[in-house]
């Protein structure tokens, strides 16, 4: 637990949303404040795919696997 995580009291929702809107930007430094906070709540499990691909600057696949993630946990964007 990070001090930003303790930090952290953003909704889950907003976060993928913020992270979807930086992969137009297509620079991983832009997302990466993104994906730390959704390991804040969320597995590594779950969220290496979204990293993965966007260190690869894979920002179409990142944004699928965001998007599957948040449908699989419920979230609408």
């Amino acid at each position: 637990d990070t001090p930003a995580c303790r930090e952290n009291l953003r909704n889950i929702g907003d976060i993928f949303r913020d992270l979807l809107n930086a992969f137009e930007q297509y620079n991983p430094a832009v997302a990466q404040p993104f994906l730390e906070e959704l390991r804040c709540s969320l597995s590594p499990r779950q969220t290496d795919p979204i990293r993965q691909a966007t260190d690869r600057f894979d920002f179409d696949k990142a944004r699928a696997a965001a998007e599957s993630l948040a449908a699989d946990l419920g979230i609408q964007l």
